[in-house]
């Protein structure tokens, strides 16, 4: 998980959830992010979309991206319950896995 998104009720949320959450110290750079979530074979969840979409289109593979879209009005903002919710909506929708697909948690909010 990119630290933009670290946030206490977020993670809580996704570990009650099951999900196996890494998070790297603050301030830790997107490449080192970026090379983490690849040996991990972890796909990352990131609000900063724009740091992580030219790697992921590169072409060499990735273990999956998805992004969260600020929406710039703070009753459309994704919460961390609706992103938790969402991310379960994903997971159920690609039983096999993130490999190298990009996707937009808002497009999978209820």
């Amino acid at each position: 998980m990119d630290e933009n998104l670290r946030g206490r009720e977020l993670l809580n949320r996704l570990r009650l959830a099951g999900h196996d959450i890494v998070t790297l110290g603050p301030g830790v750079i997107d490449a080192e992010v970026w090379a983490t979530a690849q040996e991990l074979e972890a796909p990352i969840l990131t609000m900063n979309g724009s740091d992580f979409l030219p790697v992921a289109r590169s072409g060499n593979g990735h273990a999956g991206l998805l992004v969260v879209h600020a929406e710039g009005n703070a009753t459309r903002d994704m919460k961390p319950g609706a992103i938790a919710k969402a991310i379960d909506r994903i997971d159920k929708r690609y039983p096999a896995g993130l490999r190298d697909l990009i996707v937009v948690v808002n497009q999978h909010r209820s």
